[in-house]
């Protein structure tokens, strides 16, 4: 694999460079020093930061593929995103950009799981911890996925009606909530203060 490092093209090996990096919150797995739950619960935080529950089209359009996925600049957050999929198992694969959405150098890594066995396992597992938008997108995704998987021969069964409206109630989702949403810089006078 090539990355950019100081605007430069340079091979490197991903996990490599992972594992040369020292972790900013410790290097033990998360099933061995919480329990499951807990476990859960932590990484389904993440996502909900970090995270990305969607539908996309590929193949000319013809192909429509649920995905799931986590991006983060810090080594520490993606060693324990992978080791807890691994526990799961949960097959993911990894991929880096080194710059990052705003414009800051570094780089920046995604897990990405579009397996559609895996993306249902992990969105069981993760749902019941998720809340706000992120819920329902997961919610949208896991409706298809669940569709999807209700077929004899899902890779050769056409996309039902309600398949083509869930990709369609996450496209609308993401324009509502996601690309459309411009930062504001606010002054402390706009914050409102609960009256007495």
């Amino acid at each position: 694999m090539f990355v950019k490092v100081c605007g430069q093209r340079k091979e490197c090996d991903l996990l490599e460079t992972l594992k040369a990096t020292p972790p900013s919150i410790g290097t033990a797995a998360l099933d061995k020093t919480i329990d499951n739950q807990q476990a859960i619960g932590v990484i389904a935080g993440l996502y909900m930061g970090e995270g990305h529950f969607t539908i996309t089209k590929t193949h000319g359009e013809a192909t429509l593929t649920p995905h799931v996925g986590f991006t983060n600049a810090d080594p520490g957050l993606i060693h324990l995103v992978c080791d807890w999929l691994d526990s799961n198992g949960i097959a993911f694969f990894m991929h880096t950009n080194s710059t990052n959405r705003i414009g800051k150098a570094g780089i920046c890594w995604t897990i990405e799981t579009k397996r559609i066995h895996m993306v249902k396992k992990i969105l069981d597992l993760l749902y019941p911890y998720l809340c706000g938008n992120k819920k329902h997108q997961a919610a949208i995704v896991l409706r298809f996925v669940n569709s999807r998987l209700s077929h004899q021969h899902m890779n050769h069964t056409p996309y039902t009606d309600e398949e083509k409206n869930l990709y369609n109630e996450r496209v609308k989702l993401r324009q509502s909530s996601e690309t459309m949403s411009i930062p504001r810089v606010c002054k402390r006078d706009d914050i409102v203060q609960p009256s007495a």
